[in-house]
């Protein structure tokens, strides 16, 4: 969305998030926000400025060329409006970076299984605990706990 509304010059942006950013729910989103929390964050909003959307269309071309050392070179850059710049970006190359190795995703959900978490309920809860980084949904979880269950009942 930066890299679209960027067009707009005149235009003030400011990034909301949730009141929680400084708690172990840093990953949670607004989904259990109350109206308290929500106006918490809305009073806490920080402006974009001009580096800070500068910074957003980088990141964003970087994304979609799937160009991962760019990432990681931006990730690195301060900015009040992206405050986990370099942990999230370490998270998308951890996912789809060397394909010779397992995925952090794929490694954590293999680490769950054998921790004894069998049923996908349990891997999806202790998941969500230990990566909510990824913000993955139910179904993105799934293809990733059969593909793992599969080698595990190949072994």
């Amino acid at each position: 969305m930066i890299s679209i509304l960027a067009e707009r010059k005149t235009l003030k942006l400011f990034r909301v998030s949730p009141s929680t950013a400084d708690s172990p729910e840093i990953w949670n989103g607004f989904g259990n926000a109350t109206t308290e929390s929500l106006e918490q964050s809305y009073l806490q909003r920080v402006e974009l400025e001009t580096k800070d959307i500068a910074l957003g269309c980088h990141l964003w071309v970087a994304y979609k060329a799937h160009n991962l050392d760019r990432l990681k070179e931006l990730s690195f850059q301060k900015s009040k409006c992206f405050s986990n710049l370099e942990e999230v970006c370490q998270a998308h190359i951890d996912r789809f970076g060397d394909p010779s190795i397992l995925s952090r995703p794929d490694r954590v959900i293999k680490e769950i299984i054998q921790d004894g978490h069998i049923d996908f309920e349990s891997v999806m809860a202790e998941f969500s605990k230990r990566e909510g980084i990824y913000g993955i949904g139910d179904l993105q979880l799934k293809k990733i706990y059969d593909k793992q269950m599969m080698k595990n009942l190949n072994q």
